[in-house]
């Protein structure tokens, strides 16, 4: 996604006696790493949803696999393994120069000279380091595997080579969080997904036996695989001005759709008179901006004019006969 410019026009004539450019203080980098990652999402959980599942789908999308599927795997405990969440793509994989230059470095970003892949602030693939101290990237990448762990240092992000194998494994990448509390992490996990990912096409969730066993006792809640295949077999509906989604129950008919990602409208817009029915106003990646989070669309007024627009022409369109 490209990232938006400053065009405002305004100019500051520079008649100072001595002017000088800031700089970040390399002594405090930790603090920085900190704002980046574990301070920076209000939403844990649904970012980390979110961000993981939108660079899958980028990855799918640029190895020319869009219509294979993303899939995101909640995982209970087992006899070798401890209960987390794991989201798969089915894209190139990550060379080991380009996995330095996609986790090595904050703000570094590959997708900011279209508007065909959502992700841009070099920020996303981090997230799980909102959540936890470390996770797992394993990818395949052109007959070599290799697994690698994100992790917080003392006053920095390390990224850790620890295997890498020939192999006759497809290429793609998986990313795996392992679960601190797994009978609530679960439950918090599955819902974010519910909610973030509803527009999302190409998007499968899937658990294991022991997943629906988990009993979270502070919620009373359990995983329900009736929830999973409603999820799986929703239709989505794409109009010119608007989405709608056959999945009623979850869905906020307040929405703005940019790109796949599902927005709140503006607090100052009342969507009340824009039709009896549940939809999403549809904008293309790149026509309004977000913030460095991309928890919220960045409500400047060129966006806010953009969004007004867009609305004053959803509201002129018949709502669409889409139950089957």
């Amino acid at each position: 996604m490209k990232l938006v410019e400053d065009r405002s026009g305004v100019v500051v004539e520079a008649g100072g006696a001595k002017s000088m450019a800031m700089e970040i203080d390399a002594s405090n980098t930790g603090i920085l790493f900190s704002i980046l990652s574990e301070n920076l999402y209000s939403d844990i959980y649904g970012s980390i949803i979110r961000e993981l599942v939108s660079n899958a789908w980028d990855a799918n999308k640029e190895s020319g696999n869009s219509d294979k599927p993303v899939y995101v795997h909640f995982n209970g405990p087992t006899e070798t393994e401890d209960a987390h969440i794991k989201i798969v793509d089915c894209g190139t994989g990550i060379s080991e120069d380009r996995v330095e230059k996609i986790y090595g470095k904050y703000l570094a970003s590959s997708k900011r000279d279209s508007n065909e892949q959502i992700g841009g602030w070099g920020l996303g693939s981090k997230t799980p380091l909102a959540y936890t101290d470390h996770f797992h990237i394993t990818t395949v990448h052109n007959g070599m595997k290799y697994l690698y762990i994100m992790r917080k240092g003392v006053s920095n992000t390390i990224l850790e080579l620890m295997y890498s194998a020939h192999t006759d494994l497809a290429n793609g990448t998986e990313i795996k969080v392992y679960l601190k509390d797994p009978a609530s992490d679960i439950i918090k996990f599955f819902e974010a997904a519910q909610e973030q990912l509803q527009f999302f096409n190409n998007v499968l969730l899937v658990c294991n036996e022991e997943a629906l066993e988990l009993q979270a006792s502070r919620y009373s809640k359990v995983l329900d695989i009736e929830e999973f295949s409603k999820f799986n077999k929703k239709k989505i509906y794409y109009f010119n001005k608007f989405v709608v989604v056959t999945d009623e129950d979850s869905y906020n008919p307040q929405s703005i759709l940019l790109g796949q990602v599902k927005y709140p409208f503006p607090k100052e817009v009342d969507s009340s008179s824009l039709h009896n029915c549940e939809l999403a106003i549809r904008f293309d990646i790149g026509e309004l901006p977000v913030t460095p989070s991309r928890e919220g669309i960045l409500w400047t007024p060129a966006a806010l004019k953009t969004f007004k627009q867009r609305y004053a022409e959803a509201k002129e369109v018949n709502c669409p006969p889409w139950h089957e």
